[in-house]
């Protein structure tokens, strides 16, 4: 129950702040996945690099195609375009992440857009 609190208290600051949607279901997903698309111009592959920069880690694409930087058929599936889906990101949150981590991830990604859109 913790894990999924803390997953949608970051999903929903993903959605205020950035314009982020959810890939998927809300509420019927792993309590630690968040795989969202962000915004026009702002590809999974880019955020991916940035993100790296501050040890933050995470992937592009689904879980099922984490290695491969076309389009993921399992996002291209629940009905993305190629865009969209290389506009997609997850983040897998650890058992022990906190409210304050989140919100680093949530300043780091905030930085990023900042830089991108400049």
């Amino acid at each position: 129950e913790e894990m999924i609190d803390k997953r949608n208290y970051f999903i929903s600051l993903l959605e205020s702040k950035f314009g982020c949607k959810l890939n998927g279901h809300s509420d019927y997903r792993l309590p630690n996945n968040v795989n969202v698309i962000f915004p026009q111009n702002i590809t999974g592959e880019s955020m991916l690099y940035m993100l790296d920069m501050s040890n933050i880690k995470v992937s592009t694409g689904s879980a099922c195609n984490s290695k491969v930087i076309e389009p993921s058929h399992v996002l291209k599936a629940i009905g993305l375009t190629d865009e969209e889906a290389m506009r997609s990101i997850r983040f897998t949150l650890s058992n022990d992440i906190t409210y304050k981590e989140i919100d680093y991830v949530i300043e780091e990604v905030d930085k990023i857009i900042k830089i991108i859109e400049s």
